[in-house]
C-alpha cells in the first residue's frame, strides 16, 4: 500500500523488541554476528530494504543490561562490570575529582529515572573507558584489577 503512494521504503529502523526482530528475520535478515544480513529486497521494487536497530536505544539496552545483571561479555570473551564504573564513581566523589568523566550519580542510581539517552553514552563514552584502564594499568588499584 505505500508503494502505491510513491513512497520509496529504503530501510525500516526499530528498537530491539523481540516482536520486530522476529519480523527482521521474517523478511529474510539475520542479524547475529556470524552471519549478519541487514538487508531484504522489496517485494514490488525487488531494491534493497535495509533494517536498522535503534542506535539510541540498543546504547540504552546496553546500559540497562550491564547494570542490571552486573557484567556483559565483549567480543573477546572479555568480562566487562558494572562494578567497575561504580567503583570509578566512588573514588571520584571521595577524591574530588571527575578524570576526565562525567559520571555522576544519576548515571549510578539509574534505577531512580528512566535511563536517558545521554546519561547512557556518557556512561559508556571513550572518556570513561581511559578512565578505567588508567586506574587499572597505571594506578594499579585493586578493584579495578581485569578492567
Amino acid at each position: 500500500m505505500i508503494h502505491e503512494t510513491g513512497i520509496d521504503v529504503i530501510s525500516l529502523t526499530f528498537d530491539g523488541a523481540s516482536v520486530n526482530l522476529s519480523t527482521a528475520n521474517c523478511l529474510g535478515c539475520t542479524l547475529n554476528s556470524q552471519s549478519l544480513n541487514t538487508s531484504f529486497k522489496h517485494p514490488i521494487t525487488n531494491q534493497d530494504v535495509c533494517v536498522l536497530l535503534d542506535p539510541s536505544h540498543m546504547i540504552k539496552l546496553i546500559l540497562n543490561t550491564l547494570a542490571s545483571k552486573g557484567s556483559l561479555f565483549d567480543c573477546n570473551g572479555k568480562m566487562i562490570k558494572w562494578d567497575y564504573i561504580v567503583s570509578l564513581h566512588k573514588l571520584q566523589h571521595q577524591e574530588g575529582l571527575l578524570v576526565a568523566t562525567q559520571l555522576g550519580t544519576r548515571h549510578i542510581e539509574w534505577k531512580r529515572e528512566k535511563i536517558k539517552m545521554k546519561l547512557a553514552t556518557q556512561v559508556l563514552s571513550a572518556s570513561v573507558a581511559d578512565a578505567l584502564l588508567y586506574m587499572a594499568n597505571d594506578l594499579k588499584l585493586p578493584e579495578f584489577k581485569g578492567c
